[in-house]
């Protein structure tokens, strides 16, 4: 069974997996536009390395290709929260909405809403709870939400 805090707990996931896959991506781009063909007419050495260049641009392709994928399910998890939240009490779906998609705190939660630390940690564990019977029931009935990403490297 899934459980509702890991559930929401993936946005944060697949966006650290995002940013590490571009800052990838990145790195290859600066090590290719570091492999250039000397400018001189003086060669040092007489074989050129051009599966360097082109083993560096299909590993930007792919890491691009798999940092697209992981959009798509990070806007499908994304859509299928906020469909959840939508049924929910607005005092659940706030704490909800601030903790795991907009990443807040329980302190800057607390400051938000104007309620003690205690009161913002009881409200997130019952909204949580909340959360696992609607997402319980959506399993059971056949509306199962897509399993977590693995996507291998």
């Amino acid at each position: 069974m899934m459980k509702a805090f890991d559930y929401l707990d993936s946005i944060r996931a697949m966006e650290i997996r995002i940013q590490l896959k571009a800052r990838q991506a990145q790195h290859l781009r600066d090590t290719m536009s570091n492999i250039t063909a000397p400018m001189d007419k003086e060669q040092v050495s007489h074989t050129k390395n051009v599966s360097a260049m082109q083993d560096a641009m299909a590993m930007v392709l792919d890491l691009e290709e798999e940092i697209s994928q992981l959009k798509n399910m990070l806007m499908k998890r994304r859509k299928e929260i906020m469909t959840i939240l939508d049924q929910m009490k607005p005092e659940y779906a706030d704490v909800l909405s601030g903790r795991f998609i907009e990443g807040k705190s329980t302190k800057e939660l607390g400051n938000i809403m104007f309620l003690s630390m205690r009161s913002i940690e009881r409200r997130l564990n019952e909204a949580l709870d909340a959360f696992q019977l609607m997402l319980n029931d959506l399993i059971e009935h056949g509306d199962k939400p897509w399993p977590p990403p693995r996507i291998t490297p």
